[in-house]
């Protein structure tokens, strides 16, 4: 069992909100439950059910991160899985 500090609390999201989830956990905080999670080898392991939020550092845009999407695809996924992710 792995104990978790709440640290805010989200309520009353619009309807049109993706937002469905209860339980929010950092992508840092995984390791905690299972290192294997917060490790390189883990990209695979994610599914829908999981989302992946990313925060930009300054001055680089939503258009920036989908060019270098194809070079990261290439570098970890086989043909085979490039045909069943998307991003």
């Amino acid at each position: 069992m792995v104990d978790f500090k709440i640290v805010g609390v989200l309520k009353d999201f619009p309807i049109n909100s993706h937002f469905s989830r209860q339980i929010f956990l950092s992508y840092e905080n995984l390791k905690d439950y299972n290192a294997w999670y917060a490790s390189d080898q883990s990209w695979g392991s994610f599914n829908r059910g999981m989302q992946c939020f990313v925060k930009l550092k300054p001055n680089v845009n939503k258009e920036q991160v989908d060019a270098a999407m194809p070079g990261l695809i290439k570098k970890y996924y086989t043909d085979e899985d490039v045909s069943t992710y998307s991003f």
